[in-house]
């Protein structure tokens, strides 16, 4: 989908009046693609390694165990990655809604 927005506004861009600030849009566009490539290719996968350690459900585990923790840490981590990333589509909607 970043992709697709991108190539969007810079066909709007070429073929049509300048888009406002398309500078700041791109580089909005580009850092919710950066954040969901570390969610998918990072955060994702060391969950998934600690879901499969753990053999069952990571909230039967005691609270103070490292696992657990580790657990809870990145799927914080990832939850705010994903509200920036929400946040930042949700303005680009409104800023194109303007427009």
């Amino acid at each position: 989908m970043g992709g697709i927005m991108f190539i969007t506004l810079t066909l709007h861009r070429l073929l049509g009046a300048r888009p406002v600030k398309y500078g700041i849009r791109v580089g909005i566009m580009g850092l919710m693609l950066v954040l969901m490539m570390v969610i998918g290719f990072v955060l994702i996968p060391q969950v998934d390694a600690i879901q499969s350690a753990v053999g069952g459900p990571v909230a039967e585990l005691p609270d103070q165990d490292p696992r657990r923790m580790e657990f809870n840490r990145l799927h914080g981590l990832s939850n705010i990655l994903f509200s920036i990333t929400a946040i930042g589509g949700l303005a680009l909607c409104f800023w194109e809604a303007r427009e």
